[in-house]
């Protein structure tokens, strides 16, 4: 199970010839993992700057980490970071390969109160009004929208006093657009969160199977804006298309973390998190580039439980926007 011979394979389309190979290489945006995995060095120029501006970007990202990290341990909150820069740190062979425009971040909505007290102290302001982040721009957005369809606040941002950087946040009190009492399932999955090496410190990241389903669910949500982007924008409906960085962090992790994925725990989340459809999806995207990371009965029991959950939905008043989802059960 190599991920990077995967993506290599698909790239190339079984042809020797290397226009094709460099054809889906622009096609995909994958330039960087080619140029800094594989060593392609007929990539260098363009994609080695793009790699230093992430490198420089990382670093003030990594250290902000680390220090809300321990600012908020003091005072016994969990910050569980997503994706980005702890991600990329722990399945990537060069962190600064994979690019983060910002730190994204699960917090209990219980410890809400505490946590805008010490970013207040920190000089984080809100994206929106560009003042000091406050109970009303954080707590009072929540209670005028309906709570279980709020993924995150407003970016809050500062500018870092070393560098001059932007430092943007994003709070999610959510992994899921849309969950039935998400507060109280969410509270469960920080309070799951385990501890992992970060450049020598600790931070806190979603235990393995939450964060194989987080990835899997915002797989699906980005395929899906992707392509209705484009139909809106193209003459040639129904072509697909998605960040293929998305389906790689994905086959990274499973890859590394093989032998710790027990499958039916696997299942079990998924159906109680009732993301089954969007799951499904996002797997078989995955096993279209990286054949054989999804076990079949694992896929199979993923589109058995994906037709359950339709058939819920379908009694429900109105459809949760995700169910879409369901498109993917036949394709």
């Amino acid at each position: 199970m190599n991920a990077n011979v995967e993506l290599m394979d698909f790239l190339r389309e079984g042809s020797k010839d290397d226009a094709v190979f460099l054809s889906n290489v622009v096609k995909y945006d994958v330039g960087q993992l080619v140029y800094h995995e594989l060593c392609l060095n007929s990539l260098s120029h363009s994609n080695t700057l793009e790699y230093h501006v992430n490198k420089m970007q990382n670093k003030i990202f990594r250290e902000e980490m680390v220090r809300l990290s321990k600012l908020f341990a003091k005072e016994n909150i969990k910050m569980v970071f997503l994706k980005g820069l702890s991600l990329a740190y722990d399945v990537y062979s060069d962190p600064d390969l994979r690019k983060s425009s910002d730190i994204d971040v699960l917090i209990d909505y219980k410890d809400i109160l505490a946590i805008i007290e010490v970013l207040k102290m920190e000089g984080y302001l809100d994206s929106k009004t560009n003042k000091p982040v406050g109970y009303d721009d954080i707590v009072g957005y929540a209670e005028r929208k309906n709570i279980d369809t709020i993924l995150h606040f407003n970016p809050i941002y500062k500018i870092s006093n070393l560098s001059g950087y932007v430092i943007t946040i994003e709070l999610h009190i959510s992994i899921f657009s849309y969950l039935e009492n998400k507060l109280d399932v969410m509270s469960g999955i920080v309070n799951d969160a385990v501890l992992q090496d970060f450049f020598g410190s600790n931070i806190y990241v979603l235990e393995i199977h939450d964060r194989l389903i987080h990835l899997l669910a915002h797989l699906s949500k980005d395929y899906f804006k992707r392509d209705l982007d484009h139909a809106f924008t193209s003459k040639e409906l129904g072509v697909k298309y998605f960040d293929f960085k998305l389906l790689h962090d994905i086959a990274l992790v499973i890859s590394k973390y093989k032998n710790d994925i027990e499958w039916n725990i696997f299942l079990e989340k998924t159906s109680v998190y009732k993301k089954s459809n969007e799951i499904h999806m996002a797997c078989r995207l995955v096993d279209h580039v990286y054949t054989g990371y999804f076990l079949p009965d694992v896929l199979s029991k993923l589109k058995l439980m994906a037709e359950r959950e339709y058939e819920e939905f379908k009694s429900y008043p109105a459809m949760p926007p995700d169910d879409i989802g369901y498109l993917w059960l036949n394709p």
